[in-house]
C-alpha cells in the first residue's frame, strides 16, 4: 500500500499472493538462522507501519516474543513454527 502511495512500481496480483505466501514459508522454515525478527503491518492505508511483534533468539534454542500491542490472531496461524518454539523456550 505504501508502496503504491509513493507511485512504486506494478507488481501482478499472482506475484504478489506468491511472495506472500513464500515469505510466511519461508519464515516458518529459517527464523533460526537469525538473531531478529519484526513483523510490521503496513496494510493500513495513510497510517504509520507499526511493529506487530519481534522475535529475539536468546540463544541457539531459545526465543523470546516480544509483542508491541495484542497479538493479532491471524498471525499464530501464519507462524505456528515459531509460535511453537517460543511456548516450548518459554516452559524451559
Amino acid at each position: 500500500m505504501i508502496r503504491t502511495k509513493n507511485n512504486g512500481h506494478f507488481v501482478d496480483d499472482e506475484t504478489i499472493k506468491y511472495k506472500w505466501k513464500e515469505g510466511y514459508r519461508n519464515i516458518n522454515l529459517f527464523y533460526n538462522l537469525v538473531d531478529n525478527v519484526v513483523f510490521i503491518d503496513n496494510s493500513i492505508n495513510n497510517e504509520i507501519p507499526k511493529t506487530i511483534c519481534e522475535i529475539r533468539k536468546v540463544d541457539e534454542t531459545n526465543f523470546r516474543l516480544i509483542v508491541a500491542e495484542k497479538l493479532p490472531t491471524y498471525l499464530k496461524h501464519r507462524i505456528p513454527s515459531i509460535f511453537d518454539l517460543v511456548a516450548n523456550s518459554e516452559k524451559s
